[in-house]
């Protein structure tokens, strides 16, 4: 009596060991990729930070070069860089720039230079605020969990099938034994 009530004890007991770890793997291997799946979200964040930042940098860049071609003298920039590099300067950096000034009232136009000086500084740290990127995990990392999920998912998951296969197989044969 007490021998089948053990029996019956450890065959539930084995039943259950078996389901748990059919769960826990499940959940584990759910873990893992809902991690891989929040780094990848993360990683094309901060690419789109980076893309922006990356745009205001170059526009801030820009306008404080144009600022600075703007202010050099015309036969200056003949002299060091040669007619046709200046007037090509002139007329695709330069002329556009001066037209801009255009734009601002009469009394405002003596602190052109400085106004644009500071519109470019202040593109430029807008892409300092912009770029600030969340951590990521490393290739090791995200390697480590990679392979952490197929050890779970192929090696764990088919030792779970052959020994709930064995623990079937060694019911049916308690069950002949008794007929």
């Amino acid at each position: 009596m007490f021998a089948k009530r053990l029996k019956k004890t450890i065959k539930q007991t084995i039943q259950n060991t078996l389901n748990s770890l059919e769960k826990d793997t499940e959940s584990i291997v759910n873990s893992i990729n809902a991690k891989l799946k929040k780094d990848n979200e993360t990683k094309s964040t901060n690419l789109n930070r980076q893309l922006k930042s990356s745009f205001f940098t170059i526009t801030s860049f820009i306008v404080i070069v144009c600022a600075i071609l703007s202010a050099f003298p015309e036969r200056f920039l003949t002299s060091y860089l040669g007619k046709d590099i200046s007037l090509k300067i002139k007329d695709n950096l330069v002329t556009p720039y001066d037209q801009l000034k255009t734009f601002l009232p009469s009394e405002y136009q003596s602190y052109y230079l400085v106004i644009v000086f500071f519109v470019g500084l202040f593109l430029y740290v807008i892409s300092r605020l912009i770029n600030r990127k969340k951590p990521t995990l490393s290739k090791k990392q995200t390697k480590a969990l990679a392979e952490r999920r197929e050890f779970l998912q192929n090696h764990v998951k088919n030792k779970k099938k052959k020994l709930y296969d064995e623990y079937l197989q060694q019911s049916v044969i308690d069950y002949e034994s008794k007929m």
